[in-house]
């Protein structure tokens, strides 16, 4: 993902980099969604377009300064090595952010 805006609503607009191995890499744009629920400290998110993409992060407290993260996404693409280097570098990059703002 290299951008997203708000349009209205829990919807965006998003542009991403498409890179797989086999494959020049691309820009794409689409539509999706993005609510946030602050009572059950859940977010989840879509897309349209052909593989069903989704998923939903939660947190929960552990302690005053521990949260645990469960991570869920849905795909109806098919398993490949793409696949598992992007949800990969997206954890990653979750991480990252979470001890940067907590650190």
């Amino acid at each position: 993902m290299t951008s997203a805006h708000r349009t209205t609503g829990d919807k965006v607009q998003v542009t991403a980099k498409i890179d797989p191995s086999d494959q020049p890499a691309r820009e794409v744009e689409g539509k999706a969604w993005f609510p946030v629920k602050d009572e059950g400290k859940t977010l989840t998110w879509g897309s349209e377009g052909p593989n069903n993409y989704g998923g939903q992060l939660d947190i929960d407290a552990v302690s005053d300064s521990v949260c645990q993260l469960t991570v869920r996404i849905n795909s109806e693409r098919a398993q490949s090595d793409d696949v598992e280097a992007g949800v990969q570098r997206t954890a990653e990059g979750i991480k990252q952010v979470a001890e940067a703002k907590h650190g």
